[in-house]
């Protein structure tokens, strides 16, 4: 897409909350005969997704049609008018999809590097400014959000094997990082 068209405007990686998705683990359970549980363990959901990854990805596809006909493509016009788009689902190392997905929509303000005028740095900023944000509610303000967050998007002491993967006691990307 971007050798034959032009650079994205957004780039989204789209990951599948399959072991947070209730409703995920109720359809692994239901083919089997299975016991659907008012609530697993992490274990069972990761055992359960182990021997499911047809259905895992079948189920991820599905939700990613519905956002990308409700939010991105549909009326709703989320990121603006989309013109082009491409997804390219890849599965983690513990069967969990996970999309990528490049977008371009119509009227975005065109980053030129260096040759770029102010009044165009200024679009690319409210532009931006319109659709990201980096805002962390607190606990008062909004704490089901608040949590989320602190959960899936920020990286804290808690390693993955991934951080730790060349030395055992430090993270390789350098977190946690101090606040400015």
């Amino acid at each position: 897409m971007t050798r034959q068209i032009d650079f994205p405007t957004f780039f989204l990686t789209l990951s599948c909350a399959d072991l947070r998705w209730k409703e995920f683990v109720d359809n692994f359970e239901r083919p089997t005969g299975g016991i659907i549980k008012e609530s697993y363990t992490f274990e069972e959901k990761t055992l359960l997704l182990r021997a499911n990854p047809v259905l895992a990805a079948r189920l991820f596809e599905r939700r990613l049609t519905s956002l990308m006909n409700l939010f991105i493509k549909g009326g709703a016009w989320c990121l603006g008018k989309v013109k082009d788009w491409f997804s390219r689902i890849e599965m983690q190392l513990r069967g969990s999809p996970h999309s990528h997905m490049p977008i371009r929509v119509e009227n975005a303000p065109k980053y030129n590097g260096p040759h770029t005028d102010e009044k165009t740095r200024e679009a690319i900023v409210t532009f931006c400014d319109k659709y990201i944000t980096t805002r962390f509610p607190s606990l008062n303000e909004d704490a089901e959000l608040h949590n989320l967050i602190k959960e899936v998007q920020t990286h804290s002491r808690n390693h993955s094997k991934s951080c730790l993967k060349y030395n055992k006691t430090m993270c390789r990307f350098g977190f946690p990082r101090p606040v400015a």
